[in-house]
């Protein structure tokens, strides 16, 4: 498209390491981040075991248009204690060796 209408001819991947050095994005619309922290509060309130990855989803379910890292990091501001503990977790059976050894 870009050569028959420009007459010029570029590879792909080429167009997109341009388009990214001159910042130039799809989503330009992002909702403000001041919006985003209200939802992720609002969302807070029924218990705070909740990632940012399923933080991101509901946001995008809701009409909010962001990216995972600022709700990562509005994630990290209200929430700092919950982050830190499940950033610790391993899950339930991380001691568990697949011989039944355990690692204790």
């Amino acid at each position: 498209m870009l050569e028959e209408s420009h007459n010029i001819k570029m590879n792909f991947r080429s167009l997109e390491r341009t388009l990214c050095k001159n910042h130039l994005w799809r989503r330009i619309n992002k909702t403000d981040e001041s919006e985003v922290a209200s939802f992720i509060q609002q969302l807070q309130t029924s218990g705070r075991q909740h990632g940012y990855r399923w933080m991101h989803q509901k946001c995008w379910m809701a009409g909010i248009i962001t990216d995972r890292e600022t709700v990562r990091l509005l994630l990290c501001l209200m929430d700092g204690e919950g982050v830190a503990l499940r950033a610790s977790s391993r899950g339930p059976n991380y001691i568990w060796h697949i011989d039944g050894y355990d690692k204790g």
